[in-house]
């Protein structure tokens, strides 16, 4: 079970023709915590401190900053889109494979973690990140962003039992 609460609206101020528009122009940043609980066989919970085969109560998920795991500057892309000005990644959508979870951002922004079996999280095996620890390829442990689609703006995900979908603009 993967929850998102969220935790507060933050105001975030641009500056120098920053993403806001303008200089000194302001925009609100929802912040949220994602909460995961359940069967962590293949690290679809993302929690801290790796692979346990069950949470037995909410832990937090693993707080991604933007740059670890994330696209961290936008190339081409819709120019009506706004590039994120927060450092660390807060989750707006989540679904639930049967061992990955899918994640997506206010900014269409995608991330999956845990069973990378059958392609399920979209990340090849040449990506390297921060979400993979050791040698073993078969699961990414914590959010990862999926690369493949840096360049497009998702407005929705599906987590199916062994493969993932995202509907974009």
């Amino acid at each position: 079970i993967v929850a998102t609460a969220p935790s507060k609206d933050r105001r975030v101020f641009a500056s120098n023709g920053g993403t806001a528009g303008g200089g000194g122009e302001s925009i609100i940043v929802r912040e949220t915590r994602t909460f995961a609980w359940g069967s962590n066989r293949k690290g679809q919970c993302g929690i801290e401190g790796g692979k346990c085969a069950t949470v037995p109560e909410p832990l937090p998920v693993v707080t991604v900053k933007r740059g670890e795991g994330s696209a961290s500057k936008r190339e081409g892309g819709d120019a009506k889109r706004t590039d994120p000005v927060d450092k660390n990644v807060h989750f707006e959508r989540l679904s639930l494979g049967r061992l990955h979870t899918v994640a997506l951002t206010a900014y269409g922004e995608v991330f999956t973690w845990g069973s990378t079996s059958m392609g399920r999280c979209g990340h090849s095996s040449t990506d390297s990140g921060s979400g993979s620890r050791g040698s073993d390829r078969r699961f990414v442990q914590q959010p990862r962003h999926v690369s493949a689609l840096r360049n497009v703006q998702v407005e929705a995900i599906a987590a199916g039992a062994a493969h993932t979908l995202a509907l974009s603009r």
